[in-house]
């Protein structure tokens, strides 16, 4: 099942993508979306599970895997994918509306 990303998740990951001075030695990792959706699903087993766009176009996809691990990649408009955070213990929410009201 896609789930999409609410506004305020996206406008923190944008943020996150697009401003991280304060460490100077911190490195994205970039490449083509293709080969890194490939390699997470290949090696860590994380396949995308939430997605949005950001107000400047680029792409926000959640990968988790089954053991909760998980990676935060935006594609930019001219097609190049970065991480912009991995992590563990990943959460999902059920969606408003979903439960069945008691």
């Amino acid at each position: 099942m896609w789930r999409v990303l609410s506004p305020i998740a996206v406008v923190i990951a944008a943020a996150i993508a697009l401003s991280n001075p304060g460490d100077a030695h911190a490195q994205i990792l970039c490449g083509k979306r293709a080969d890194v959706l490939t390699g997470f699903a290949k090696n860590y087993h994380e396949v995308r599970t939430a997605i949005g766009i950001t107000d400047q176009g680029g792409l926000v996809e959640v990968l988790v895997s089954p053991t909760g691990t998980w990676t935060m990649v935006v594609t930019k408009p001219g097609g190049q994918t970065c991480i912009i955070g991995t992590g563990q213990d990943w959460f999902m929410r059920p969606a408003p509306g979903s439960q069945p009201s008691v």
